[in-house]
């Protein structure tokens, strides 16, 4: 099962985050966060590290901003 992080850039910034701080401390790439950033899908478990990393659910990570 793949996941779409819409919200993750959003919920990056607002914990004040760069690309490379939450690259390490959800044990990802920079690239993939990148990656997740303009658009695109990971699987479970790495959306899991990136939520716990943001300290949200992965419900917000998916929630799309209007």
């Amino acid at each position: 099962m793949s996941h779409k992080l819409d919200n993750m850039r959003a919920q990056r910034l607002a914990a004040g985050h760069t690309i490379t701080s939450l690259a390490f401390k959800a044990n990802v790439s920079d690239l993939t966060i990148k990656q997740l950033e303009d658009g695109g899908n990971c699987d479970v478990h790495v959306s899991q590290r990136i939520a716990d990393a943001l300290g949200v659910s992965l419900a917000t990570l998916g929630k799309r901003e209007f």
